[in-house]
């Protein structure tokens, strides 16, 4: 749910630090609001009430407070005001919230509309809302004909969640919110349809889910879908390689080989190459993950001609049990190429311009075409090849 601020009508400064805590009739909403949240019947006095206070919101053009629960908050269920920004949410705001189906099927009935207005500025449609804050509601609105395949725009941010792009199907909003009961849902759906990047998504989770890559690929997902040149497990073993640059430290070791199975069975390209030309085992024995690499070299993963640059890259393996396995994927790795020396004229702090001497051109019937141009150098005695 989004932050919690003061309101202009209240405080005219521009800080969204504090909540209000001196609005006469802030007790009093709060009652109401958390009486809401335990009205188990379909009571037609509540939502009579409900109607007539959307309405007014709707009457008046001035803005109003809108109370919701957010877990910024020390008390997580302690309800505060929205930002400013967050008035005249849509009917389905309070049952949505509360996670209440008989309410929702109430105002759908009577104003199927709503099933098509977002929730409020920045939260997307219903059914994103419902994805993110109550999964109880989900099948009440697939019910009332929500369509589980349509793209919705709204800011992940206001959820305390990340993903890159502008619209998103419901089923990539699931995968990000990692909650398996949501994905199985929406997956059970016979027509739903699964984004080329689903796993790609799934695999950028702080913790990803095993389960959920597993259940994508067996609903058709492609594990060698490329986004910027690079596989869901190119992308996944990065990551760990950043973090371990970072902190020297990685997820439980079982967690991550859980990840690394359900990316690689029953079957992954191991050899594809991401746009620095690293497979999947180059990118393992560049982080240290030797558990990973001991599977990857069970399931033949390969190595390409970036691995034979320089002799002692993974010097710090040598005395390892499987190291010879390494030396001899180097080995099959060390194909005809050509190497042509280049002079750096021009850089900055970021990038590097190099001009070479002679022309590298692909022929129509060469047997050994061109297939990557890898530029390496050495710094301070240790090679980069980016």
């Amino acid at each position: 749910m989004a932050h919690i601020g003061e309101h202009p009508a209240i405080d005219d400064s521009d800080s969204d630090d504090e909540p209000v805590q001196d609005h006469p009739l802030l007790s009093y909403a709060c009652r109401g609001w958390k009486h809401l949240g335990h009205v188990s019947d379909e009571d037609p006095c509540i939502m009579d009430a409900l109607s007539r206070l959307n309405l007014e919101f709707r009457r008046n053009t001035k803005k109003h407070h809108v109370l919701a629960t957010a877990k910024y908050w020390r008390s997580w269920n302690e309800p505060r005001w929205l930002y400013a920004s967050d008035t005249l949410p849509s009917l389905l705001f309070i049952p949505l919230e509360h996670g209440k189906p008989w309410m929702v099927e109430f105002f759908v009935n009577q104003r199927p509309d709503l099933l098509d207005v977002d929730i409020g500025p920045g939260l997307g449609s219903p059914l994103m809302f419902a994805i993110a804050k109550n999964s109880d509601c989900l099948s009440i609105l697939l019910k009332l004909g929500v369509d589980y395949n349509k793209l919705s725009s709204f800011s992940p941010g206001l959820y305390d969640q990340y993903i890159s792009g502008g619209s998103h199907a419901p089923i990539s909003w699931a995968a990000v919110t990692g909650s398996e009961v949501t994905v199985d849902f929406l997956l059970s759906q016979t027509e739903v349809d699964i984004p080329n990047d689903i796993l790609h998504i799934a695999v950028g989770l702080r913790m990803p889910l095993h389960e959920c890559i597993r259940k994508f690929r067996q609903h058709g997902a492609d594990i060698n879908f490329t986004v910027k040149g690079s596989t869901p497990i190119h992308d996944f073993l990065a990551r760990m390689k950043r973090s371990y640059d970072k902190t020297r430290r990685f997820y439980n070791i079982s967690t991550l080989l859980h990840i690394i199975k359900a990316l690689v069975e029953p079957s992954c390209n191991l050899s594809l190459q991401n746009p620095t030309a690293r497979t999947v085992l180059h990118i393992a024995l560049d982080a240290h993950l030797e558990d990973v690499i001991v599977y990857l070299l069970e399931q033949n993963a390969g190595l390409s001609a970036t691995a034979t640059l320089h002799p002692e890259m993974w010097s710090w393996a040598t005395n390892e049990t499987w190291f010879p396995k390494v030396q001899a994927a180097v080995l099959a790795a060390n194909q005809p190429r050509t190497r042509i020396k280049g002079k750096v004229v021009d850089y900055t702090t970021t990038s590097r311009l190099i001009e070479f001497s002679v022309l590298a051109t692909e022929e129509y019937n060469n047997p050994n075409p061109i297939c990557a141009v890898v530029v390496s150098t050495i710094l301070n005695s240790k090679l980069s090849s980016e």
